[in-house]
Formats: structure tokens, sequence, C-alpha cells
């Protein structure tokens, strides 16, 4: 099954949904937080087809500013922004419940186009095989973060490549990549791999390779991201030195936020 295929079903279900009516959910922003047109298309992800805009459910899943008994500051490297439970918790910004594949649905909805996510090509040069980025296309998008408050308000949005700084210096990711912008990559289909154990040797059906690897919004490039940044940054600690960690900024562990991506125009 081709990737837009797979998603124009996605889209189909997600229209076609009872639960594509106004959230009760606690968690969801009241009209003054949010559009007043906001509608629930899955679990923890709403749409506003009129303003362009899609938002989901998430928390910081990092202690970004733990600090030893000696007084010593832990450092935690990202490799991605926002990640899908039980993958890249470790690592990311911000964890969400929801799947990939469903918010790759929800930005069909209010007319964005995905393109193809980034991708490593080796080249040989100068006696030698280098790894060289192609970074991810589709159409330009804006996502930004904001906290979810005790009393269920929601907190200013701040642009989430302000969540990212260099470890070295403490530079933000934007002033370092002025020109990066996030993309609707779209991940890809893909067929998993078959089992070590297989009597029958059956061909596995396609999956949507956000949904397995977890790749929501992307840092570095692995490939498979929703959506994915235009500076290439390679996850392979072998292959390029880990620099990105949390800003200050970012909240206590646990914290829940909201996701918000609208088209960049």
């Amino acid at each position: 099954m081709s990737l837009v295929v797979a998603a124009s079903l996605i889209v189909l279900v997600a229209v076609g949904e009872p639960s594509a009516q106004p959230s009760t959910s606690p968690n969801t922003p009241t009209p003054t937080q949010a559009a007043r047109g906001m509608r629930e298309v899955f679990p923890g992800v709403r749409v506003d087809v009129a303003d362009k805009l899609v938002e989901f459910d998430g928390t910081v899943p990092i202690d970004a500013h733990r600090v030893t008994d000696k007084g010593e500051k832990l450092v935690v490297f990202l490799e991605t922004i926002v990640c899908t439970r039980d993958s890249k918790e470790h690592e990311s910004l911000v964890v969400t419940s929801v799947k990939a594949s469903q918010v790759h649905a929800a930005l069909l909805l209010i007319g964005l186009k995905p393109g193809a996510p980034g991708k490593w090509e080796r080249k040989e040069g100068e006696g030698k095989k280098t790894l060289v980025g192609v970074p991810p296309r589709g159409d330009d998008v804006r996502v930004t973060v904001a906290e979810q408050r005790g009393d269920g308000t929601i907190g200013p949005e701040t642009n989430v490549l302000e969540w990212v700084v260099d470890h070295r210096d403490g530079r933000g990711f934007r002033v370092i990549e002025p020109d990066a912008s996030l993309v609707f990559a779209g991940s890809a289909m893909v067929r998993p791999r078959g089992r070590m154990i297989d009597p029958e040797n059956a061909e596995r059906p396609e999956v949507y390779a956000g949904d397995t690897e977890g790749t929501v919004v992307g840092l570095t490039s692995f490939g498979t991201e929703t959506i994915g940044v235009t500076a290439m940054y390679n996850p392979d600690a072998a292959t390029q030195e880990p620099q990105w960690i949390a800003a200050p900024s970012v909240p206590k562990v646990d914290t829940r936020v909201v996701v918000r991506v609208r088209p960049k125009t």
C-alpha cells in the first residue's frame, strides 16, 4: 500500500469517526485558548480545519535539569523533539500517546501536503566514503508547545525549537541554524522485518514508519519523521557527536503540554 493511499484511508476514518465532535476531555483547551472550531478526530488529537490548526496532548518525559549530589548537572542529549510512548522518551522533549500516523492524518485535514523525510547517502570523494544528508521536504509548518496548567488553562505558546540549545555554549538551535525550518515530511510506509522464526515465510503488510519508530517531530534525522527539521544532524553518535540538549526554559518532568502545528505562513 502506498503512503498516499494509506494516509487517505486514515483521513476518511478520522472524518467519519463519531469522535469528531467537540471534545469533553479535561485536557482540551477552552474556546478562549484555541479556535472555537476545534474538533477531536482521534483521542488526544484535535483539528480546526477553518483556522488550519492541529493540536495534540503530551508530557515532558525527561528531567532536563537534574543535578547530582555533587552539584553537577546531568546532560541529556536530544535526538527527537516529539516521540510516541515506549520509543525515544529518554532523548525527547515531549512524549505523546497519539500515533504519528494520526498526526499525519490531521495535517492532511488542514490541507498540508507531505514530502519525504530526510535521509543519509554515502558519497565517495578523495578516496573515502562520507555520509551526506538529504534534508526532508514538504509543506513548511510551525510547531509550538504550551504548558497545560493545573486549573485546565493553557499557557503561552513557544516555538518548540526554542526548547533546544547547544550543550557546549547554550546557544539556541534557531541561533545556530537560522535558516532551518520544520516541514511536513510525512514519514514513509515500510515493510517490517521478517520474524526470525516464520515457518510460512508470510509477507508482512506495510506499516507507517513513524508509528513503529515513534518519530513524530524529529531533531536528528532517522528518516522516519512525520515532521522533520531541514538542518541535518545524524543520530548515530559514532558518526556525529551529540550536540543538542533541553533549554533551561523546558518545564519539569511530567509537565503536561499541548503541541500545536500550523502552516508556517
